[in-house]
């Protein structure tokens, strides 16, 4: 698969966006970009929640081929 990276500093000193980069690596060796803010302790307590990139959007990798996008495989990426 022919994959699209944004460089990273394409998104330096972005206004009102403060939050250092995250990635994980899925089986498919893509790159997805995900925010983790917040304090570590409010997690037990069900109050922090990661924020994803969609594969293909943000910082996440993009597959050059539109055929790779797909409502299912967007939900397999997450999973």
């Amino acid at each position: 698969m022919h994959v699209l990276r944004t460089p990273d500093e394409r998104f330096a000193d972005l206004p009102d966006y403060p939050f250092p980069p995250n990635y994980l690596r899925l089986r498919e060796g893509l790159r997805l970009h995900y925010v983790d803010a917040g304090p570590r302790a409010a997690a037990p307590a069900g109050l922090r929640v990661p924020a994803p990139d969609l594969i293909g959007f943000g910082k996440s990798d993009k597959p050059a081929a539109a055929g790779h996008y797909s409502y299912a495989g967007q939900v397999a990426w997450l999973r």
